[in-house]
């Protein structure tokens, strides 16, 4: 957790930390399940409060099971590591909490969860927010890079049963494939979620009911992503940004699986450059009827932020175009996610999206590809590697205005 301060309505994602930090000592560590801590609290929640024991960058042990009524979380047990200036996106800093988690609870399987605001995996205008998740005001917002995550992850010599990002649009093929190298399942959302997050005392049922093997895992995974969405859509926020942005979808992937879904997409996009100069206008037009699941709030954000619903950007084109060599690409791509990912539907009454989410992935046109350097980013990417998909960024002319809304 890195330390974010005050957000929508003023609120600030200090005070979610200490609801999910309730939430999960009210079911507490056992036997079977232990969690670790590592954190610093923003900058902004420590200049207006006493926090105790939570100063500066620290560690902790979730207790056993403890009656939350009343309890004051800043006179729980922490291991102070160092000021509030310690690097939490730096992958060293990372690699060591891993570490020393294994030392203290030593476990056959690990999981890894990352919380704070994410931004997926996203065209920015300003290059420390691309690829980011876990913002910190403690140093002028600095947030971890998708490279430095999993650097951090492959550094600690342990990999991963489960990556659980707790946090907005983590989950876009730009990220998923770079996570297969480290961990076995990811949970997360591909569209924005509420500042109050997952309800760790539901995760932690679910983990304390797995008995053996992949399939009871991926069992109550699957359990817990059903519950979740129940929990969002039964806790609405206050705010017209909380009720109107936030859409509830919850995913858990096999990333094991992902390499049909690459050829797919490999697929698709080899079509869509070989058709381009002949369907480019209507490309063009359905670009702008897709689902968004960046939303854009602004010219700027218009400009670099176009992460789509990667099954409904395929099918658009096709339908739009009329090609059907695309359409069967697209039925085939939505085929090999469905092997990998248990995606829980989205609540339909939100923007009038009736469809089914299913992974978030990037979409540019040739000049903002130049314009932003990404040619030496985006092949990078794992995903890139084995999808190519970067051959359509760089063919594709039209940028999305970003201006369209769900219910157009």
């Amino acid at each position: 957790h890195g330390g974010k301060g005050k957000r929508h309505g003023g609120a600030t994602l200090d005070d979610a930390f200490f609801d999910n930090l309730k939430q999960a000592i009210a079911y507490g560590s056992t036997d079977d399940v232990k969690m670790t801590y590592q954190m610093k609290l923003s900058k902004v929640y420590v200049e207006n409060h006493d926090v105790g024991n939570m100063e500066g960058t620290f560690r902790m042990m979730l207790p056993e099971r403890m009656d939350t009524t009343g309890l004051d979380v800043f006179k729980l047990a922490t291991t102070r590591i160092g000021d509030s200036t310690i690097p939490l996106y730096e992958p060293e800093t990372l690699t060591e909490f891993i570490k020393w988690s294994v030392q203290v609870a030593p476990a056959e399987n690990y999981i890894l969860v990352l919380w704070n605001h994410g931004g997926g995996w996203n065209i920015s205008s300003d290059a420390r927010k691309t690829r980011s998740i876990l913002s910190d005001d403690n140093v002028d917002k600095h947030p971890m890079a998708l490279w430095q995550c999993v650097q951090g992850i492959k550094d600690s010599g342990i990999r991963l049963k489960v990556l659980l990002t707790d946090a907005c649009n983590m989950h876009t093929l730009e990220n998923l494939f770079d996570y297969a190298t480290v961990a076995d399942y990811c949970v997360g959302a591909a569209q924005p979620t509420p500042d109050y997050g997952t309800n760790y005392y539901n995760l932690l049922k679910h983990l304390n009911s797995v008995t053996t093997g992949d399939e009871s895992l991926e069992k109550q995974l699957r359990l817990f992503a059903d519950g979740q969405q129940t929990y969002w859509f039964t806790h609405p926020l206050e705010t017209d940004y909380d009720r109107y942005e936030y859409y509830g979808d919850m995913g858990v992937v096999d990333l094991r699986k992902l390499p049909a879904v690459a050829s797919a997409v490999s697929d698709i996009a080899g079509e869509l450059c070989s058709s381009y100069a002949t369907h480019h206008d209507a490309y063009d037009q359905a670009a702008e009827q897709c689902h968004l699941l960046f939303p854009a709030r602004g010219a700027e954000l218009g400009k670099y932020r176009c992460g789509f619903d990667a099954y409904d950007y395929f099918n658009q084109l096709a339908v739009t175009s009329g090609n059907d060599k695309l359409r069967v690409l697209a039925d085939r791509f939505a085929q090999a996610l469905a092997q990998a990912q248990y995606r829980v539907t989205c609540n339909p009454s939100f923007r009038n999206w009736k469809g089914n989410v299913s992974v978030g992935i990037i979409v540019t046109n040739e000049a903002l590809y130049n314009e932003l350097n990404y040619e030496k980013t985006y092949p990078l990417l794992e995903f890139d590697k084995q999808s190519g998909w970067s051959r359509w960024l760089k063919t594709n002319q039209h940028h999305p205005s970003g201006k369209i809304t769900y219910t157009d």
